[in-house]
């Protein structure tokens, strides 16, 4: 959770850094982005996921540790740990495939927006449609036949056992 606080401090503090030190032509380049802005963007797109992986280790912390240690039974935990642990695993899948491609946007609009070349600002114009086009539209179709296939094998090995 404490890293999770310091990863935009960390994140702007190494832009400038690296643009500070990097030049072309003798003129240099800089970073003006503001923390604040950087921790307000990964709050916006990342804070909801880190509470949804935050319900499911108690999730399984508590179905995990307490109904096993009380049951001592595998049946017990099945039916009482995997429902709320799928449910919330599920939530935290959907919630990242619907939005990861907006956070990278976003991303990429705070850097380059706030990158400067000499006294020359860059810019930066995308919208979350191109970048999951050419970024994520690959990936996903890959991500989907992986799940399909997990799926198709626990399939297969529940009706083998």
């Amino acid at each position: 959770l404490i890293l999770f606080c310091i990863i935009p401090w960390i994140y702007v503090k190494s832009l400038r850094f690296k643009l500070a030190y990097t030049s072309f032509k003798n003129l240099r380049f800089t970073f003006r982005g503001k923390i604040k802005d950087a921790f307000a963007l990964w709050l916006k797109y990342m804070g909801p996921m880190v509470l949804i992986w935050i319900a499911l280790t108690i999730t399984m912390i508590y179905y995990g540790i307490n109904e096993n240690l009380k049951n001592k039974d595998a049946a017990a935990f099945a039916q009482g740990g995997v429902i709320p642990f799928v449910g919330l695993y599920l939530a935290l899948i959907s919630y990242w495939l619907f939005t990861v491609h907006r956070f990278v946007n976003a991303l990429f609009t705070f850097i380059y927006n706030n990158i400067f070349y000499g006294g020359q600002k860059l810019s930066f114009e995308s919208t979350s449609k191109e970048i999951f086009k050419h970024i994520f539209k690959p990936f996903y179709k890959y991500f989907f036949l992986n799940i399909a296939a997990f799926i198709g094998l626990a399939i297969v090995s529940t009706l083998l056992t």
